[in-house]
């Protein structure tokens, strides 16, 4: 027994210590008288897994010559079996992608100082297509009914093949790998106690954006959207998406910091997570800029391991873009006719101009509509562009002209009939395409058209 440098009593049927190595001799048994053919038994429970043994044998005749030299054999008592495993793919995981599958081999008992083993003669690999349970060919083709034996080599450490790549697999399908192995002792790591299950899943999942929802805004909070991860075919499977990226641009910033991190500016794109999948939500936001125009961009990524290129699905090659422009500015309006406290005769059209703010170069929603009310003053009542009434009605709405994104030109012709001697006050305002209803101004006129009338007092008449 070599790790115990003990010998085998054999009277005793146990391992002992013998001061004189030659005083563990003992005589075998034989079935010829001449010992031609001879044997020597054990009891199976005395020989320890992992260690290795030297037998001696030596002879002697009927005159008690014995032989000069002994006859020895060195042998390693090995009953574990060994363990080939795959690791890649993981177990009950999705890939992208596949050139190689891999794994571990080791024998038992673990080699190290003393103890030995016999060393894995033999590894193999078998995998099963799920959807119809069909096996590897190990050519090209899952067409096997049960599993076949492809050679993965022999030996400890790791494993690879590379004749199953990502061109024989079908996204959506899972499959399962198994492994078997012998060692040098004949012992069998039989097919199914260790394997691999994963899904092949290539198509990328899909993100939108759906707020904003419109071009222009003035305020903005939160950006959300919906993602999904596709299923190839029925009765298929999709990894799901795990996680949502959203890029931000402001296009009108300088070039070396326009994206946004989620706490501030980079030149270099940059993708920030979201929270939640579906819908998901950004709320990390930056202080948006008047006349700024900004692109979302978003991307999602599904539960599939990366494929060997460190590659994720990763979302639409072309990711979902959204543009919006940021204007939270008031339209001005401005008067050209009539003047301020002024007297008139006649009045045919209020006119004037209106303007939405920030100027050019920056973006803006631009000059929806303008609108006029008249009020006069010695009753209150309003106009509503057709008729007089006590409370105030909807703005009647000036006719534009020119164009809505610079300076507008409006005029308002739906007028009341003018009445000598009474006061009324004009009030426009404009409102920009998002609705922001800018300050009104008011201007004041007063009608007079009765002419004057003289008389002469000096001298008296005659």
């Amino acid at each position: 027994n070599v790790p115990t440098g003990i010998y085998w009593n054999n009277a005793l049927q146990e391992w002992a210590d013998f001061s004189n190595p030659d005083d563990a001799f003992f005589v075998a048994q034989s079935s010829v008288s001449n010992y031609i053919v001879w044997t020597a038994t054990f009891p199976t429970a005395k020989w320890t897994s992992g260690y290795k043994y030297w037998i001696h044998a030596r002879a002697y005749d009927r005159a008690n010559n014995y032989d000069i030299s002994y006859s020895t054999k060195e042998f390693i008592y090995d009953t574990e079996t060994p363990e080939v495993v795959p690791t890649f793919p993981q177990n009950n995981t999705f890939i992208r992608g596949l050139s190689t599958l891999s794994g571990t081999s080791v024998d038992f008992p673990i080699a190290g100082g003393l103890i030995y083993n016999a060393g894995i003669s033999n590894r193999f690999i078998s995998i099963r297509r799920n959807t119809d349970n069909l096996w590897w060919n190990g050519i090209n083709l899952f067409s096997e009914p049960s599993p076949i034996n492809i050679s993965i080599g022999s030996g400890e450490g790791d494993w690879y093949y590379t004749v199953l790549t990502t061109g024989a697999l079908t996204s959506g399908v899972s499959y399962y790998i198994t492994t078997r192995s012998l060692d040098g002792a004949g012992n069998e790591q039989s097919w199914y106690i260790f394997g691999s299950t994963f899904t092949f899943d290539n198509i990328l999942p899909i993100s939108t954006c759906t707020l904003p929802s419109v071009g222009i805004l003035s305020s903005l909070t939160t950006i959300s959207g919906t993602s999904w991860d596709p299923i190839p075919a029925p009765n298929r499977l999709a990894a799901g998406v795990k996680e949502v990226y959203i890029s931000l641009y402001d296009e009108n910033r300088p070039a070396d910091s326009q994206y946004w991190t989620g706490t501030g500016w980079t030149g270099t794109e940059t993708y920030v997570l979201t929270s939640g999948t579906d819908p998901w939500i950004f709320t990390s936001l930056p202080t948006w800029e008047q006349g700024h125009r900004y692109r979302i961009r978003t991307r999602a990524r599904d539960w599939t391991k990366p494929s060997p290129d460190g590659q994720y699905n990763d979302g639409d090659p072309t990711p979902t873009t959204r543009y919006f422009v940021f204007d939270s500015s008031e339209p001005k309006v401005y008067f050209v006719s009539p003047e301020d406290n002024r007297y008139y005769s006649s009045l045919a059209q209020i006119t004037g101009t209106a303007i939405d703010y920030p100027l050019a170069p920056l973006n803006r929603a631009g000059i929806q509509k303008v609108e006029v009310l008249i009020r006069r003053s010695i009753d209150g009542y309003f106009w509503n562009g057709s008729a007089w009434q006590s409370t105030e009605p909807s703005w009647p709405v000036a006719t534009l002209s020119g164009d809505t994104q610079a300076v507008t030109n409006w005029k308002f012709t739906s007028l009341p009939i003018w009445e000598s001697g009474k006061e009324y006050k004009i009030s426009v305002r404009a409102v920009d395409n998002i609705n922001v209803i800018g300050s009104s101004v008011t201007y004041t006129i007063y009608f007079d058209t009765h002419p004057p009338v003289s008389t002469v007092t000096r001298p008296a008449e005659g």
